[in-house]
């Protein structure tokens, strides 16, 4: 099993992207994990339709074929900790190769992005800025691996 976290565009915010690095190296301690970016096409107003699909096609390339694919996205299932547990351990235990964790850029995915997924999340009904969005997947990928552990983290 791996993890590959799959993002459009670098974080420029330093903290985030520190605060991403040191959840990614916590679930090196028990699968792989990597942090791929991708290039992002370049937002431009009156565009976003045509930057979706450029985004999605990005990002739906670098998904390997071995590998059960978590869209990150507004209009998707809100789980529990315990829930994103729960899916983790069928991939792990059905033989998936590896988890990949998808996130659009500013003006989100196409709706290819969500045909292709395994698992359509949304991480809140708030409106959250999508770097801030790396942090809170890396966090509860994190967690859940602490749950299936039978640690008490997330209590």
């Amino acid at each position: 099993m791996r993890f590959r976290f799959l993002f459009l565009g670098k974080t420029r915010v330093e903290y985030l992207d520190r605060g991403f690095k040191d959840y990614l190296g916590r679930i090196q301690a028990y699968y792989p994990a990597e942090e791929v970016v991708l290039k992002a096409a370049r937002v431009t107003d009156g565009q976003e339709e045509a930057i979706r699909d450029e985004d999605t096609r990005r990002l739906l390339a670098a998904i390997r074929p071995d590998e059960a694919f978590i869209h990150l996205d507004p209009r998707g299932r809100p789980l529990t900790s315990e829930d994103l547990a729960h899916w983790m351990k069928g991939r792990i235990e059905g033989g998936s190769k590896g988890i990949a964790i998808g996130l659009g850029g500013p003006v989100g995915l196409s709706n290819a992005a969500g045909r292709r997924a395994d698992l359509r999340l949304q991480l809140s009904t708030l409106t959250l800025p999508h770097e801030l969005c790396r942090l809170i997947v890396a966090e509860q990928i994190y967690r859940g691996l602490r749950i299936l552990a039978g640690h008490p983290y997330h209590r």
